[in-house]
């Protein structure tokens, strides 16, 4: 009888010691649901009631899937290239004065002594335009680097501005020059006439582009200073401000501007814009048509250039990336400093070539291999 009380006993603390501590935990936990319900609410009061002293954390944007770093890339076909587009300003059907050439040449030559005739002030073609464009697989990338005509160069013959090269010691010269400005290898060269670049237009049927100062021109004058009202008769405007669609006359107005008020910028971004415009209007074309349309240019003699209907077939892939949002276009104004005019000097450009090189380092290929080890 005892020992069954005492059994008893037992299991009766133990029961309500295991009743007791669960009672309590859940009694706790309704306690602290309750009290979070509540806390929310007064919370969200407080917000509505206080805004200014409860602002909105800051949301982190979504990643956008073409651009996250977990994100798979596209497969791209085609190298890493950098190739140098150069644009002369050779009219021979709109000036008559051009310096001869050939056997004509060789006969004034021999006259010089006795005639002086090669000290006339001739015409000479100048490369208005000089454009570096590297497009960047590994980057992703499109830069773009417009070099002034007016840089001033250091060559044989003492400095001498980025136009004059051309005339004085040819296209290989200049490829020298920007290559060693940069620190990059110039894989192909474009060389055009501002004469065959207005039949290129004229063949794509005009480009899109914006022009940020009114464009005034009359078929040799290519200015953006307002002429006086009487002059505007024989020196029209040509576009003003805005986008609009340029055509083979606009392009050749557009390359042959070469005014430097006090900056390079302006003429930098002129350039680089008409070109944006050229290959937004190229890339129109189904890849077939864009082989066909620079196999025709090429026949036609309209360019210069290293780079064939085969280099562009094997690159094909990377061109059309031009257009792809994946890929960015970056412009790179080479750095230097902007030197006035005086009554003895014409204003130039004096690149800083050390900060040139460093502008230009990432997009060295063999610096990633050296950065790699």
């Amino acid at each position: 009888m005892l020992s069954a009380f005492k059994n008893f006993f037992v299991t009766f603390l133990i029961a309500a010691l295991v009743f007791g501590a669960g009672a309590y935990f859940a009694a706790q936990f309704l306690t602290d649901t309750i009290t979070g319900i509540f806390d929310a609410e007064a919370s969200e009061l407080d917000e509505i009631l206080n805004p200014n002293q409860n602002p909105t954390p800051s949301v982190t944007e979504p990643v956008n899937p073409s651009t996250g770093t977990d994100a798979p890339k596209e497969e791209i076909e085609g190298k890493s290239f950098n190739m140098l587009f150069i644009v002369t300003d050779y009219q021979p059907e709109m000036f008559r004065d051009y310096l001869p050439a050939g056997e004509e040449l060789d006969k004034l030559e021999k006259e010089e002594k006795q005639t002086g005739i090669l000290s006339t002030a001739y015409r000479r073609p100048r490369a208005c335009s000089v454009l570096l464009v590297r497009a960047d697989k590994e980057r992703r990338e499109f830069t773009l680097t417009s070099f002034p005509s007016n840089m001033s160069i250091p060559t044989p013959s003492g400095a001498q501005p980025m136009a004059e090269l051309y005339n004085l010691y040819g296209t290989e010269f200049i490829i020298s020059e920007v290559s060693s400005l940069t620190g990059l290898h110039i894989d192909h060269y474009l060389l055009v006439n501002v004469t065959e670049l207005y039949q290129i237009v004229t063949e794509l049927g005009g480009i899109s582009m914006y022009i940020p100062k009114p464009l005034y021109y009359n078929g040799l004058v290519s200015t953006t200073v307002k002429p006086s009202e009487k002059d505007l008769e024989i020196l029209p405007m040509l576009y003003p401000i805005g986008v609009t669609d340029v055509n083979g006359s606009g392009a050749v107005a557009i390359m042959t501007n070469e005014e430097y008020d006090g900056s390079v910028e302006y003429r930098n971004t002129l350039v680089t814009d008409f070109f944006k415009g050229t290959m937004t209007k190229l890339l129109t074309k189904t890849e077939a048509d864009l082989s066909a349309f620079y196999d025709t240019v090429c026949e036609k003699a309209w360019i210069e250039t290293s780079f064939t209907t085969k280099d562009l077939v094997a690159q094909i892939e990377l061109i059309y990336a031009f257009g792809n949002e994946n890929f960015k276009i970056t412009t790179l104004n080479y750095p230097g400093r902007f030197v006035a005019a005086t009554e003895t000097e014409a204003a130039r450009f004096e690149p800083n070539e050390s900060a040139g090189l460093k502008l230009f380092k990432p997009y060295r290929p063999y610096e990633k291999s050296n950065t790699a080890s």
